[in-house]
């Protein structure tokens, strides 16, 4: 699952052993979160643990990385699109001056 957690943790300046014990769990399983190496998304308990460590909502640290490619892939799609339409309407418009032109 993507997260920000690595990023939240150091600016924080909390140790991964720390973050650990406060949420009741271990180092390894803060590290594999951190990696994403987690076979599967940590449990909800976790999340909202971590996610209350540092008073943040569980969005904030699993879900904004996936937002933010979601929403970029969007803007991305949109941009295209324009670009597209606009490419056609230049298409259709010197082609409606070359027909003029010829007459």
């Amino acid at each position: 699952m993507k997260n920000c957690l690595r990023n939240l943790r150091r600016s924080k300046d909390v140790t991964q052993e720390e973050l650990a014990k406060a949420c009741g769990t271990t180092r390894q399983t803060i590290h594999a979160i951190e990696r994403e190496k987690l076979k599967t998304s940590p449990s909800y308990e976790l999340m909202l643990s971590i996610a209350n460590f540092f008073g943040k909502d569980v969005n904030e640290i699993f879900l904004q990385i996936m937002f933010d490619k979601y929403y970029i892939n969007v803007i991305q799609s949109v941009i295209l699109r324009r670009s597209a339409k606009r490419k056609l309407q230049s298409v259709k418009l010197t082609s409606q001056n070359s027909f003029c032109s010829q007459n």
